[in-house]
């Protein structure tokens, strides 16, 4: 049976990925647009035809302006001139502007809804192929074709899989790219040349723009940064925890190059976003999310400092729009979101909701492989450190 499948690993995954695709893009033209997609749509669509990320700024622009590419060939009509969703004298929140924008789109200006949410969604469900085949690779390069069929087998037929990637949001994309990440990321611990420093940092840059919760990934890199060189098995030699200090110099050194390209790319894609913005319209972003007026957070004040500081120099001014999402997520973290759990509702967090709602939506197989898998780990991570400590 294993030399069969080996054999015929290219049919398998080709016929795996056709599968992936046919489903998705049924769905894609069969499913309504979800609540979150008339906001990015909209967003996504402005961004590469006025430059400008008024919209929506609570999210890096990457998923979006993939997901705008088909539309730019559409040619929808969205005439933003004197809108109040663009200008932002519409009433209420002033992030209801994006909603506004979304129902403008899709029903009020007189084009298809169908076909723009479905050619928007297109990019994602193409993401999502590219995902299976890297997933493919990586269990190939880690433990043989068998490996690699099995893993992509189970991400093409994973129900929360299908059930997402052919949406516009951001969770498919945050997946794809954390995982790309930590595949270059780990290419550069083990083989810490230049190309691969390279390559890490424009991961690692990618990864930032899909969804702020990049953030968790920060302490996990840096704790493998860290322990990496000075846990690492050294034959008896003369002086080696010299050479284990030297090895961490050269890590945290090239660690420190890769997080440097990361913001290079993240200025890069946000100056292609925002480079029709002036100083005033990016200070009235600023006031809208972090208004100098609010004093009543000693944080908030600061927030807004920090980023009329970036707003105030041309070069670095494409910062200031990320850093309105990320200082958002924070605040948004801090603040609490509405919810519904288990017959209550509150806007404070509940310590069981999301191992609870995991347990539910996810497989029995897939929880079964994932505990699996995460003893083996522990096992394979900790036996050569005890081995090492021990010598």
């Amino acid at each position: 049976m294993k030399n069969l499948i080996e054999k015929n690993y290219k049919i398998i995954v080709g016929a795996a990925l056709a599968f992936m695709l046919v489903v998705s893009l049924l769905n894609a033209w069969n499913d309504s647009a979800i609540f979150d997609e008339v906001a990015h749509i909209p967003a996504a669509y402005s961004y590469l035809t006025q430059h400008e990320i008024r919209l929506n700024p609570e999210h890096p622009p990457l998923i979006k302006d993939l997901a705008a590419l088909p539309l730019l060939f559409l040619h929808p009509n969205f005439n933003v001139a004197n809108q109040p969703f663009w200008d932002g004298t519409l009433p209420g929140k002033w992030d209801e502007g994006q909603w506004a924008a979304g129902r403008y789109l899709l029903y009020q200006a007189g084009n298809n809804p169908d076909l723009i949410i479905f050619w928007a969604r297109v990019p994602v469900v193409l993401l999502s192929l590219l995902f299976g085949w890297f997933l493919f690779i990586w269990g190939k390069e880690l433990a043989g074709t068998l490996a690699g069929v099995i893993v992509l087998i189970l991400y093409a037929f994973d129900p929360n899989i299908l059930g997402h990637n052919h949406f516009v949001t951001t969770d498919l994309g945050v997946a794809a790219f954390f995982t790309f990440s930590f595949y270059f990321y780990l290419k550069f611990i083990r083989y810490p040349t230049w190309k691969n420093v390279t390559l890490a940092g424009i991961f690692l840059g990618l990864l930032f723009l899909a969804k702020f919760s990049f953030l968790v990934a920060l302490p996990v890199l840096g704790l493998i940064t860290i322990l990496y060189p000075l846990l690492i098995h050294v034959p008896d030699i003369e002086k080696k925890y010299i050479f284990k200090l030297k090895k961490f110099g050269e890590y945290a050194g090239k660690g420190a190059i890769i997080f440097a390209i990361s913001l290079i790319v993240v200025w890069g894609l946000y100056f292609a976003n925002t480079f029709r913005m002036t100083k005033e319209t990016v200070s009235q972003s600023i006031e809208n999310n972090f208004p100098a007026a609010d004093t009543s957070s000693i944080k908030g004040v600061y927030t807004n400092k920090a980023l009329h500081w970036l707003n105030d120099r041309a070069i670095t001014r494409p910062y200031t729009e990320f850093g309105i999402g990320v200082a958002y997520v924070f605040r948004r973290v801090s603040g609490g979101n509405g919810a519904y759990f288990l017959g209550q509702v509150s806007s404070s967090a509940f310590r069981a909701y999301f191992p609870t709602v995991f347990a539910i939506k996810e497989s029995i197989p897939a929880l079964f492989f994932m505990l699996f898998a995460l003893i083996l780990s522990l096992i394979k991570i900790i036996s050569p450190f005890w081995k090492n400590i021990q010598n």
